[in-house]
């Protein structure tokens, strides 16, 4: 798959995902595992005992985030940066490898997070806490 194409399905994810959450309103937002090849973020209304939705985050190069958070979801949770001058700035801060793409994540307050991954993927599936 070409980097255009590759591209062109992380945005279309990204847009799935952001249009997924506003069926709520609000959703808790956790970083359920982390290994070599992935980082996985469970969502749900509330966390206690489960998470409904997924998004999965492929051969992981930087995280900058908090381990949980609540977001209103009238904003968009997600964001893939492009070629402008502020994905300048974070290719420069983290040394971003060409064939990553930088995933900017709405937290509580206004605050910015930020998932450096080869691509996403988006799934709708309870994964039970026991």
């Amino acid at each position: 798959m070409s980097i255009i194409d590759l591209s062109i399905r992380m945005h279309a994810i990204v847009q799935e995902v952001n249009r997924t959450i506003k069926e709520h309103r609000l959703l808790d937002v956790k970083l359920y595992s982390y290994s070599e090849d992935g980082l996985v973020l469970g969502l749900n209304e509330n966390l206690t005992y489960s998470h409904k939705f997924e998004i999965r985050f492929k051969n992981v190069f930087a995280v900058d985030c908090v381990m949980a958070w609540t977001i209103e979801t009238e904003k968009d949770l997600i964001r893939l940066i492009d070629v402008s001058e502020e994905a300048k700035v974070i290719n420069m801060k983290y040394g971003v490898i060409k064939g990553n793409f930088v995933f900017e994540l709405q937290g509580e307050d206004d605050k910015l997070f930020y998932i450096i991954a080869e691509e996403i993927s988006f799934a709708e599936h309870v994964v039970k806490y026991y």
